[in-house]
């Protein structure tokens, strides 16, 4: 089972090695890593090329202009070969079996089984201390409709791998350049016949670098989405 990962960068040097070390060293060897440089200023670009002269299942796509992570993954999904597709921020990481564990998930849950979602770990820079999201349900197990309801409150949250062609008919949605994912997240949910949860972790760090954390205008944009 091929597992495409789409990796959105922009300066992202501090982090960048951690996450791409995490998907080089995945246990589950049959995956295509397409990292889309987002018109970085540091020296992400050259990271990449390091890490794609090593390893040829990474695929890199540079954008000529700062545009902003939908449209970057965007770009990924069109050259995506997998059966499934996932991402990962780039300064994120995923444990050794994450990708691992989602396909045998997949394979256990039978042919309709369209969407896993990985274990979620929160990890604060600041502190070194890590701590599991908060589910409000205890099931593993979900139609695609009940998904698509527990992710409105965020009972369950948005990250996870899913089959290629339900990506394909919904990529990320770009209108607004924070926070969109979420509303692409619910329609996958929408669209998915069967949704488990796997034990693989994805790691999501905190910090105060972050996009979605920095204190700036640009906050305003989860109004939008």
């Amino acid at each position: 089972m091929k597992v495409s990962v789409l990796v959105a960068v922009y300066n992202a040097g501090p982090y960048l090695r951690k996450c791409l070390d995490s998907l080089v060293n995945q246990t589950h060897r049959d995956i295509q890593i397409i990292c889309v440089d987002d018109a970085s200023t540091d020296d992400s670009w050259q990271l990449l090329e390091e890490y794609a002269a090593k390893d040829e299942r990474i695929v890199l796509l540079r954008q000529s202009e700062n545009r902003g992570q939908a449209e970057a993954r965007n770009r990924g999904l069109q050259v995506a070969e997998g059966e499934y597709i996932t991402m990962l921020d780039s300064d994120d990481w995923f444990s050794p079996d994450a990708i691992e564990s989602a396909c045998r998930m997949a394979r256990e849950e039978g042919n309709a089984c369209d969407c896993v979602l990985f274990d979620l770990c929160y990890h604060d820079d600041s502190t070194g201390s890590e701590w599991g999201y908060a589910y409000r349900t205890e099931a593993r197990h979900w139609t695609g409709e009940e998904a698509f309801r527990l992710s409105l409150d965020w009972s369950i949250h948005g990250l996870y791998m899913v089959r290629r062609e339900i990506h394909l008919r919904h990529p990320y949605d770009t209108g607004s350049r924070l926070y969109s994912d979420d509303n692409t997240t619910r329609l996958h949910y929408l669209d998915s016949r069967s949704v488990a949860r796997c034990e693989g972790v994805y790691f999501y760090r905190q910090h105060a670098a972050s996009m979605t954390h920095t204190i700036s205008p640009l906050r305003f944009l989860y109004l939008d989405a």
